[in-house]
């Protein structure tokens, strides 16, 4: 039984490599055509309604730039990548143009599973990738692939942007600001949605900047940071500007051109208004000319809306909120029997429970970090200080930002952003904290609670694929 366990120890949570490695690609492609298969068959099943505010918004953009050789054109609103990419693939004036973008999404969120299945294997075991794999594209990607918007693209681009962002605060080679310049552009031509995190991750590489003028020998280990080189943070801040501005520079000087604004986007005035029926009657055009025929307190700023409100009252709309959207995010169907779906019956959720899987990943490595430091061995996953603080604040911003942004922009996209980061620091925190605390214990518990992970994703693919009938996919867009 002891040469048992150790056997399906050493092939599951060690590095995979030989026959491990293909039992995973095979794991892997297993998952994609399931998801892949899944997926068709709902964007058959659901969402026809091509009226849609965002989803026919994006159609128009998708045959505005039909044959352009660039995503540049931006109704004010949107970002050009996913409806250029679909007008690259398909006929945007063919009638059944919005059935087949669905399904062209659906091929992206497969590509999308499997780029992050080699992710996620380059950093921990067999048997943690596939959870991680796996949660993503049934909890994040399937659902809103099914619908024809940018969200599948910029989730996966912004999972590397964090992963970017927290490996340069302990070690920052030029070559990973470019490619974080790279990211941060092709996120941003289809969602502006990293701009906070990004503007986070530059003050926190100031407060490092701050820590390397002092003696390394002088610092705890959480915040030493040997590779770290101040001169690289200055260069590659202007390499990181460089190389993202030359790539949303089409988009800017569309925007300019159009509405006298490089920058010009509705959403950033929406976000001060009250509510989404007062964006759509006052706020559908907020040019400089538009916007000086507003009394000062109907301004859709800063300045407007606490000439509106109280403080109380914007504390008030940022906590109600962020309830909601942790409500979104964590237990977004409401129900809490288990399972609560009837063998047969037309079901509206991919994966019921979705924020329980990170609830358990969270609690699991609470526990490993309690025995790596009841053993003194915390340190041996290297300085983490100034990553996790930015992983945190990165939380609370994105809860807050979305919080407030509930009575304009309700959908529960706007929350998904944070799944897949938190999946992934979740899932790989715990295996450097399971391999810190060094023992027989921790390998066993951490065996257990993936394998049952394993057991209950891998069951709902076959549900999805033996009993998969939608009449709708809540909890997505």
């Amino acid at each position: 039984m002891q040469s048992v366990l150790a056997t399906i120890e050493r092939l599951t949570l060690s590095r995979a490599r030989g026959r491990a490695l293909i039992v995973y690609g095979l794991a892997v492609f297993t998952l994609c055509l399931g998801l892949g298969l899944t997926g068709w068959r709902i964007t058959g099943q659901t969402n026809h309604n091509i009226e849609d505010h965002d989803q026919s918004a994006y159609m128009q953009m998708a045959a505005q730039m039909e044959g352009a050789w660039y995503p540049w054109y931006t109704d004010g609103t949107r970002n050009p990548l996913f409806p250029w990419l679909t007008a690259k693939f398909l006929n945007a004036n063919d009638p059944a143009f919005f059935e087949s973008g669905k399904k062209l999404n659906i091929l992206f969120a497969v590509l999308g599973v499997a780029f992050l299945a080699v992710f996620f294997i380059s950093r921990m075991g067999p048997l943690a990738a596939f959870n991680a794999t796996a949660l993503a594209g049934l909890a994040v990607l399937l659902p809103i692939a099914t619908f024809y918007g940018a969200e599948v693209l910029f989730f996966v681009l912004f999972l590397f942007i964090c992963v970017c962002a927290m490996r340069l605060l302990n070690d920052n080679p030029l070559w990973l600001y470019a490619l974080l310049g790279l990211l941060a552009g092709l996120a941003y031509l289809a969602k502006p949605s990293a701009t906070p995190f990004l503007g986070l991750f530059f003050m926190v590489s100031a407060a490092r900047l701050a820590l390397s003028l002092l003696p390394q020998s002088r610092m705890p280990w959480p915040l030493q940071a040997p590779a770290w080189r101040g001169k690289n943070f200055l260069i590659g801040l202007a390499l990181f500007g460089a190389i993202s501005f030359a790539i949303i520079s089409p988009r800017l000087i569309h925007a300019q051109r159009t509405w006298g604004s490089a920058f010009y986007s509705l959403p950033g005035f929406w976000f001060w208004a009250d509510d989404w029926e007062t964006c759509k009657e006052k706020y559908y055009d907020c040019t400089k000319e538009k916007l000086a025929g507003f009394p000062p307190e109907e301004q859709p700023t800063l300045a407007g809306y606490f000439r509106r409100h109280t403080i109380g009252d914007a504390v008030q709309r940022a906590t109600s909120g962020a309830a909601v959207r942790l409500t979104q995010l964590f237990h977004p169907e409401g129900k809490w029997r288990f399972p609560f779906e009837k063998w047969g019956k037309l079901k509206r959720v991919v994966l019921p429970h979705r924020g329980f899987y990170l609830i358990g990943l969270g609690l699991l490595a609470v526990v490993l970090a309690s025995w790596a430091i009841a053993r003194n061995r915390l340190s041996a996953i290297g300085p983490v200080t100034l990553p996790v603080l930015l992983g945190l604040a990165m939380f609370v911003l994105y809860l807050l930002a979305t919080g407030w942004y509930l009575p304009t922009g309700p959908g529960f996209r706007f929350i998904m952003t944070l799944y897949i980061p938190l999946l992934w620091m979740l899932v790989q925190g715990g295996d450097q904290l399971r391999l810190a605390a060094n023992g027989r214990a921790a390998n066993y518990l951490f065996l257990a609670v993936h394998a049952t992970i394993a057991a209950l994703v891998t069951s709902r693919v076959f549900i999805l694929l033996v009993d998969g009938n939608f009449e709708k996919v809540t909890g997505a867009f």
